[in-house]
């Protein structure tokens, strides 16, 4: 699961506007709407208009519809969703208590736990893990049987000082490649991480052997520095598995927002190297884009230290699934996951969405 806030954090009170207004539902709203208005409104606003449009207004038989009906309808909640009640199903939501919540959804889902990353690099998040009595929220004792965090890290891929520098000066740290270590080393300390987490820049480029940009210059270390000096030697000794999307361009087009990611088949020539050269090192990874699953999945089949997994954002459709699944099994076998329906992976931001993700759509 994607991260929203600490892993510990109860559900929002009006979750269904949430699931309403994750990117692709507002994708397809702004496809009916004037582009203009999005951003105009939002929360339960924003979330009453996408009803209208896409949920009264007209059929929602797309995957992204489909999917919020598919948990409305898990929730038992046909009988509002028959009279198009928006304010009822609120409501519902409202009135749930946090654990017995999170427990209902999990038991649909068939989840034992969620693994949630966690940014360290984002003040709002971090403070729920530094001991600060003013300032962090102590988690409730029943959320540790739910949640597990992942490290996610996407700011030193992006080689984004911009916010490693205040991070690292939180702890009084150097703005070199010791100190992200040891920043990294702290927060493994502090949130004990399941693995690490990062998206790969659609530009990320690869390091010739021996090569380092900033080496002798004033400048600061940049993102490829940063994953091979720190992060995967790190990962190797910490015996942490590290995670990695690709495909993901954000934005192809700025005025839809959050909306406005797009995928590109990224090189898969990138990942071989990363296995190659880092054998110790566990990958997880995972390409939002259909146009090279074929060819990574082949290289899966040609390193012990790759996991492939989950059909992710718009592969998550259930066409691409099944497609995706049958060849997994055909070209892995066994031995590495495959798609197995919406299984392995997912962007869930809130408790409710696995069921979103993980339970049969309605058909």
């Amino acid at each position: 699961m994607k991260h929203s806030v600490a892993p510990f954090a109860a559900p929002g009170l009006y979750e269904v506007d949430v699931v309403q207004t994750d990117g692709r539902v507002l994708t397809e709203k702004i496809e009916v709407e004037a582009v203009g208005s999005l951003g105009e409104v939002e929360g339960r606003e924003q979330a009453g208009l996408d009803w209208q449009h896409l949920f009264v207004d007209r059929s929602p038989v797309s995957e992204a519809c489909r999917g919020v009906l598919t948990t409305l309808h898990l929730l038992g909640l046909d009988h509002v969703v028959a009279r198009r009640d928006l304010s009822a199903i609120q409501k519902w939501f409202k009135q749930k208590d946090a654990e017995e919540y999170v427990d209902t959804v999990f038991r649909l889902a068939g989840f034992k736990y969620a693994v949630m990353t966690n940014i360290p690099f984002e003040p709002e998040e971090a403070r729920h893990w530094l001991v600060n009595p003013a300032t962090t929220t102590p988690p409730p004792a029943w959320s540790c049987k739910y949640f597990r965090s992942a490290l996610r890290v996407d700011q030193i891929l992006l080689g984004d000082w911009a916010s490693i520098s205040p991070t690292l000066d939180v702890f009084k740290l150097s703005h070199t490649l010791a100190g992200v270590r040891l920043l990294l080393e702290k927060w493994v300390d502090i949130i004990k991480p399941e693995y690490f987490m990062a998206s790969v820049p659609i530009s990320f480029e690869y390091l010739d052997e021996n090569a380092s940009a900033s080496a002798g210059t004033n400048e600061l270390p940049d993102g490829a520095e940063m994953l091979l000096q720190v992060l995967l030697p790190l990962a190797e000794k910490k015996k942490l598995p590290i995670a990695l999307k690709f495909d993901s361009v954000r934005p192809i087009n700025a005025r839809y927002g959050v909306a406005g990611d797009g995928v590109k088949p990224s090189n898969v020539d990138l990942l071989i190297k990363l296995y190659r050269n880092f054998p110790k090192v566990k990958f997880l990874a995972a390409f939002v884009s259909r146009v090279n699953q074929h060819e990574v999945t082949v290289a899966t089949n040609k390193f012990r230290n790759l996991h492939l997994y989950g059909c992710r954002w718009y592969c998550n459709n259930p066409s691409i699934i099944e497609e995706l699944t049958r060849m997994r099994i055909e070209i892995l076998h066994s031995v590495h996951e495959p798609a197995l329906g919406r299984a392995c992976t997912g962007r869930a931001h809130l408790p409710v969405e696995p069921l979103l993700l993980w339970a049969e759509p309605v058909t």
